[in-house]
């Protein structure tokens, strides 16, 4: 049986696709010929199939659910308190510059670092193990440093944290998606 598929455009400038349930959702990117779009959504309808298979005994997770709003003053607390942990962190480890240190519902990453140092953390991350959310918090931190996820990042990310490959896999157990 087929997955469901969702096609979006988007202005982005890369193509994606998330899975919602058990639906593949493909965002294309700006400025594609028709050639181009076909040739994207067969590339990600196959690889999120074969996601989707690989999925059957990992953990949900809603970052929605429970609602964590930060105009609240335990939400307040909560962000508080993981800004605190990173730059704990950071100080113990990389010592990069930071911004900010947001948190908010992802859908489809577990964290991310803009350019400018601004680091947003899934809320999901709240839900579980702490050690996997130190590794997510150093992951976007060494992206101060490196940009990529090349072998220079990954060398970066384990000495900030040695149990880094361990915590990946992991974290592999795990997958976001609302309820």
């Amino acid at each position: 049986m087929s997955p469901l598929v969702r096609i979006e455009r988007t202005r982005n400038r890369h193509s994606r696709a998330v899975l919602d349930r058990d639906m593949i959702v493909i965002r294309l990117a700006r400025r594609l010929t028709s050639f181009e779009e076909q040739r994207h959504i067969e590339s990600l309808v196959r690889r999120m199939t074969k996601m989707l298979q690989q999925d059957r005994g990992r953990v949900k997770v809603d970052p929605y659910f429970p609602i964590i709003d930060p105009s609240t003053s335990s939400g307040q607390a909560q962000l508080q308190e993981i800004e605190k942990l990173v730059h704990e962190l950071n100080a113990a480890t990389l010592r990069v510059s930071i911004r900010a240190v947001r948190l908010r519902p992802m859908m489809s990453q577990w964290g991310s670092c803009s350019h400018s140092g601004n680091i947003t953390l899934n809320t999901a991350l709240l839900k579980l193990p702490r050690h996997l959310l130190e590794y997510v918090i150093v992951h976007e931190l060494a992206h101060r440093l490196v940009k990529n996820h090349s072998r220079a990042f990954w060398n970066v990310v384990e000495s900030a944290f040695p149990n880094a490959k361990t915590a990946r896999k992991e974290l592999l157990g795990y997958r976001l998606q609302r309820r």
